[in-house]
């Protein structure tokens, strides 16, 4: 359910429409702006939210953990989530049936930025953005109607051209603002993630799909400083550090009797069979093999 890199260079013109289909999960995408899901069973996916997300269920349930703690969204709830900020989202369909449908804004810094010029918002006397990552929207007929036009484009398959597509983008934003003027202070703070403290921020996201280049920026560094810092600290190198750690934690869960199958996958491996040749060489035994572990 996240966007991938590719997807969010921010560029007005980058509007191809994908879709894709596999197992109960139905995804549309248009263009880097937004995103169209329907669940009939349950998925869970989480990593950093490299850019502000503005998400409204239209029906089904939505399960939204950060830092801890939990939230569950229905039918019209909506949410932002905070740019440089991990969460989980766990989407599932109702008892009685109701598929999860739900939408996807990506308000993307440079579309954020010419929003900001083009309509002359003053930044001044702001009060500092919030500091959660999840802020809940309020139930309103503009947010209704907004994300009833929205969902029709993707029910329908057929959406504007990019200048419109850019036009209601900005509509959303001034929307948001508009009903929740405190949130002008968070959707325009494009200043860069501040620096954390390396060990803390290791070891909260060793586990997530992120390349060097984004681990540096999302720990508040360049990626040169990020390199020394981190040798100086665990006395080797990023990748070795993260795979030896990974392989660690993924020892503790099997000898808690977790399926190795499904411990490859949480702990950050996308193939099995490389994650059991690492997990033999560090530990001398397959995970199959290891106290605890159960068959592949």
């Amino acid at each position: 359910m996240e966007q991938s890199e590719s997807r969010r260079s921010g560029t007005p013109t980058d509007t191809a429409l994908t879709k894709d289909t596999e197992g109960g999960v139905t995804t549309i995408h248009y263009g880097n702006y937004i995103h169209y899901c329907r669940i009939t069973d349950t998925t869970q996916c989480s990593g950093v939210v490299t850019e502000h997300m503005l998400v409204y269920v239209c029906s089904g349930e939505l399960l939204v953990t950060e830092r801890s703690r939990s939230h569950a969204l229905r039918r019209g709830d909506a949410y932002i989530l905070r740019r440089n900020h991990m969460c989980r989202k766990t989407s599932r369909s109702l008892p009685d049936g109701e598929p999860f449908e739900g939408l996807f804004f990506y308000l993307t810094v440079p579309m954020l930025r010419r929003t900001l010029t083009q309509n002359a918002i003053s930044l001044r006397g702001l009060l500092p953005p919030p500091a959660s990552a999840y802020i809940p929207l309020p139930r309103h007929a503009f947010l209704d109607n907004l994300f009833s036009t929205l969902a029709s484009y993707f029910k329908s398959e057929r959406f504007p051209g990019q200048r419109l597509m850019e036009l209601k983008m900005q509509e959303t934003v001034l929307t948001l603002i508009e009903i929740e003027p405190d949130l002008t202070a968070l959707l325009f703070d494009f200043a860069a993630p501040a620096k954390s403290d390396l060990r803390q921020f290791m070891e909260q996201y060793y586990m997530q799909e992120l390349d060097l280049a984004g681990l540096a920026h999302y720990s508040g560094r360049s990626l040169a400083a990020f390199k020394q810092e981190f040798s100086a600290t665990f006395g080797m190198p990023p990748r070795r550090w993260i795979i030896r750690r990974r392989l660690e934690e993924a020892r503790r869960r099997i000898m808690q009797g977790e399926r190795p199958a499904a411990v490859c996958a949480e702990v950050g491996f996308k193939s099995l069979s490389h994650f059991s040749r690492a997990f033999k060489q560090q530990f001398g035994l397959p995970p199959s093999q290891t106290a605890g572990g159960q068959d592949k």
